[in-house]
């Protein structure tokens, strides 16, 4: 196996498209954050986004993003926004993760959800849990009589609270796809009074990533894009969430 390592920005098309291709052939891999696409996007506010890709007998079965430092320590691309993390390969060719990292100069690397339906790591040392995804596959309508048949005094007690809304304030209404870019700062602004009243660092300050969100907000026709799901009681802004969309799949981080 050969590693070469280059910038996400000196990819060529067909290597992007065989990302996407090897990324399509296990399910587990169905998330925005470990596709090609994503590392793109960084790319275009972050010049140190590179990726390592493996090779075997000449073909590229392998790839790995992240952000390299001169210790030889690297971080999954996009980071902190990175919430999974992914050597994605060829289900055919097993390869071994930690030569694999060796190869591309990564001494120690930092996840927080490392995928691994392929058993490329040694994961005796770490913790495995359980991870959730939330499949729509019912109708809205279908989906609202099993929430209330399940969750009855939840369900009551919501209903009591947007009947509330809607007479103090105005009809209650949700906007998926929210285009409203006042809408979009004021999440923001939000969830960064939220950082500021816990006491955390706020995510969100730095330069890059108030223009990496605000260039995916901006997307809108291409199939991996921002997403911002509003909702509204009368003109008022009550709550919202933002996060990156690729296809079916949403992954909100705000």
């Amino acid at each position: 196996m050969r590693v070469e390592v280059i910038r996400v920005t000196d990819m060529s098309v067909a290597q992007i498209a065989n990302w996407r291709f090897l990324q399509a052939l296990t399910p587990e891999f169905a998330t925005p954050l470990v596709g090609p696409d994503f590392a793109v996007f960084v790319a275009r506010h972050r010049p140190d986004a590179h990726v390592a890709i493996a090779y075997v007998d000449g073909a590229e079965v392998a790839y790995f993003p992240f952000h390299p430092t001169i210790t030889r320590f690297a971080r999954g691309i996009g980071a902190p926004f990175c919430d999974y993390q992914a050597l994605v390969s060829n289900p055919d060719i097993k390869i071994d993760g930690l030569t694999f990292l060796a190869k591309a100069g990564i001494a120690s690397f930092a996840f927080t959800s490392l995928m691994d339906p392929h058993q490329l790591f040694d994961t005796s040392e770490m913790a495995r849990v359980e991870a959730f995804r939330i499949s729509c596959g019912d109708t809205p309508e279908q989906r609202l009589v099993s929430f209330r048949m399940s969750n009855p005094k939840f369900a009551k007690n919501a209903r009591r609270l947007l009947r509330k809304l809607d007479s103090e304030i105005g009809p209650v209404r949700l906007v998926g796809n929210d285009i409203n870019e006042k809408s979009f700062n004021a999440v923001l602004a939000l969830k960064s009074a939220q950082y500021a009243k816990n006491g955390m660092t706020d995510v969100l300050r730095p330069p890059w990533v108030r223009a990496f969100m605000k260039d995916l907000f901006e997307t809108r026709q291409c199939d991996f894009r921002g997403c911002l799901v509003t909702l509204y009681a009368g003109d008022k802004l009550i709550a919202g969430h933002f996060g990156v969309r690729q296809g079916t799949w949403f992954h909100p981080w705000i």
